[in-house]
């Protein structure tokens, strides 16, 4: 019989102490359907509390309220412990309030509800799909049998560039550090990535394990679309990078041609990104919508994968007997694991908090370092924009290096980092 007992009570928003080792996390629309919840219905789910004010339960909820306004004065209702609560104790209430307190939903019976009515509580596409992404990180977790935490990214604030630029104090040739959650730090230097001293000022000497970026496309006559000689970029990142790290960058035709025609003997393959949202909406009548681009794989020497694999159908694979055209002996399997294919469907339609011209989701690049990059390797962007890929190797235990030309971006990309990892960023060098 456990000695932990639990007594109504009320507590002050700025008596309690979120744990900065929560898991959870909620996008901005949802933040928006509870507090509306709140506001209509009151607070009918108590918060889980220790007696020092340390919030086990309802992060987000109190996140929330203090986001909308709520003062620190403003009491909810709470369970409150007898005693503190040891890590292993946190984590089972995080994750039994989360899904070991919760029925299942009886679909049929739901469907004679009235469609306003679940959209409105928040069952609709979003809900959808963040039961189907949790589902399949669930399973590669528990197959991996390790924990991993992903922070809460607030997204690429682009907004808010002007007022982040004045709270960093973000300057060209700044060079700065992000401590991560797994070790280590991440590291961003505010310059052009074609200067060899400023690759070296983000380097310090390292080698990076895999180059994951997203180069200008020359699609506009924008400054910031504009891209460096291929030659010359692809040299400097040669100096920088092991043989054997895969240089991956999304891009669009002519451009993957020209990558592709540029570097034929390092060439290995091509993704076709699904995004599921069209972005030439003003050539719609002369040529078709696109909902793809590019990912091209380069390396100079032996390249490093690890497929993702999927679960699927449990079936039997291979035919048996032997291939003349490989010269092979081909075995029958029965498993239910399937290699990737090369077209990723990571959608990229919720673009409502979407500012930076080119931002990609991090769920890409997070899916595409898995299989290139391993755990505690270093990752280089010399074209960052506003973060994602240093979110990416945070939420994957790799040590992020990007650089960015921008003092705004620069300036986005910490206020973000910072809130994925829960720690300061530390300038190490300052040129204002």
């Amino acid at each position: 019989m456990t000695d932990l007992q639990w007594t109504p009570d009320v507590a002050r928003l700025d008596s309690l102490d979120l744990w900065e080792h929560n898991p959870k996390w909620m996008s901005k629309r949802r933040a928006q359907r509870l507090l509306d919840s709140w506001r209509d219905l009151n607070q009918y789910q108590t918060l889980a509390v220790g007696p020092g004010g340390e919030c086990y339960d309802g992060h987000q909820r109190v996140k929330t309220l203090i986001a909308a306004g709520y003062k620190g004065d403003y009491e909810v209702a709470v369970m409150r412990s007898n005693r503190a609560l040891t890590d292993d104790e946190r984590r089972r209430v995080i994750l039994e309030s989360t899904v070991g307190t919760v029925g299942n939903l009886d679909w049929d019976k739901l469907a004679a509800w009235d469609a306003s009515v679940l959209e409105t509580s928040g069952i609709d596409a979003e809900f959808l799909a963040t039961l189907n992404d949790d589902a399949a990180n669930l399973a590669k977790l528990l197959e991996a049998g390790q924990e991993v935490e992903v922070g809460e990214d607030p997204g690429a604030q682009v907004d808010k560039a002007q007022e982040l630029l004045e709270k960093w104090g973000v300057c060209v040739g700044d060079v700065w550090e992000i401590p991560s959650r797994h070790g280590g730090v991440h590291r961003l230097v505010c310059g052009d990535c074609t200067d060899k001293a400023v690759v070296d000022k983000v380097m310090q000497g390292e080698k990076a394990d895999c180059v994951a970026t997203d180069i200008p496309y020359e699609v506009t006559p924008k400054a910031w679309d504009k891209l460096p000689e291929l030659n010359m970029l692809i040299g400097l990142v040669d100096d920088v990078s092991s043989k054997d790290s895969a240089f991956i960058t999304t891009s669009t035709n002519p451009l993957t041609a020209k990558i592709i025609s540029t570097f034929p003997d390092r060439y290995r393959h091509s993704w076709v990104w699904d995004k599921k949202l069209a972005g030439n909406f003003m050539t719609a009548k002369h040529k078709p919508m696109m909902v793809h681009e590019d990912i091209t794989v380069l390396c100079r020497g032996n390249l490093s994968y690890v497929p993702v694999m999927t679960k699927g159908i449990m079936r039997t694979k291979g035919g048996g007997g032997s291939s003349r055209l490989w010269e092979m002996e081909l075995t029958q399997q029965v498993n239910d694991e399937y290699y990737p294919r090369s077209i990723i469907e990571i959608g990229n339609t919720d673009r409502s908090d979407i500012l930076h011209p080119t931002e990609k989701p991090e769920p890409l690049y997070r899916y595409l370092l898995s299989m290139y990059s391993k755990v505690g390797q270093i990752v280089l962007d010399p074209f960052l924009g506003s973060g994602t890929t240093l979110v990416a190797c945070e939420n994957l235990g790799r040590k992020g290096r990007g650089i960015e030309v921008s003092p705004s971006y620069v300036a986005v990309t910490l206020e973000r980092l910072s809130t994925v990892t829960g720690t300061t960023p530390q300038r190490l060098e300052h040129n204002g």
